[in-house]
């Protein structure tokens, strides 16, 4: 995993769905890092806000549409990374406690291993309801976040001459094959709405 405190400046992504017929309507994605323009604004280059909308945002609103009487309307999500702990994020992040939700990776290949669901303090029949619908909507994440195999890129050559070839195929094979390789967080912490 890579460090991402060398990037510094952290900013959201906000997403609506294009599915009328579904009651959730925005995901909003914390702690991505970003780049300054020349005028201070911080933004977010166009391969990592689709690599966030295919991976998290896009899979979200279509499972949410299977989900029987799912009344969620927004869903905040923060990228984190266990080993750092709320503090050294390089942002702010909810305070993790023994009541919320935690969801395992059900894939040992996926690059994500946990995901957080903060707990809503819910009477006991209402939380069998909300946790059944939490880890109906979040464990096909999982397998979002699986790198395909990488190609080896030494020869016994000076120069590889396929390299570009083995770069190509890469991306055909999955254009964010190395951003999930080189994830730069390992869970999520997710609030409901």
């Amino acid at each position: 995993m890579r460090n991402h405190k060398s990037v510094g400046i952290y900013t959201s992504l906000g997403f609506r769905s294009s599915h009328p017929d579904g009651n959730l309507r925005t995901v909003e994605i914390i702690g991505v890092p970003g780049q300054k323009k020349r005028g201070g604004e911080c933004y977010i280059g166009e391969k990592m806000e689709r690599f966030f909308d295919d991976s998290i945002a896009r899979p979200i609103f279509q499972t949410s549409r299977h989900i029987p009487n799912l009344d969620w309307q927004a869903i905040k999500i923060w990228l984190y990374t266990i080993d750092e702990g709320e503090e050294e994020q390089g942002y702010q992040v909810p305070q993790l406690n023994e009541q919320d939700l935690e969801i395992q990776s059900n894939i040992s290949d996926s690059n994500l291993k946990l995901i957080y669901v903060l707990d809503n303090e819910l009477p006991k029949a209402e939380y069998r309801r909300w946790k059944k619908t939490a880890e109906s909507l979040f464990t096909p994440l999982f397998r979002q976040f699986v790198a395909p195999p990488e190609f080896p890129s030494s020869f016994p050559f000076p120069t590889n001459p396929f390299s570009g070839l083995i770069q190509s195929l890469d991306n055909r094979l999955d254009p964010y094959a190395q951003m999930k390789r080189e994830l730069f967080f390992d869970a999520l912490i997710i609030q409901v709405d």
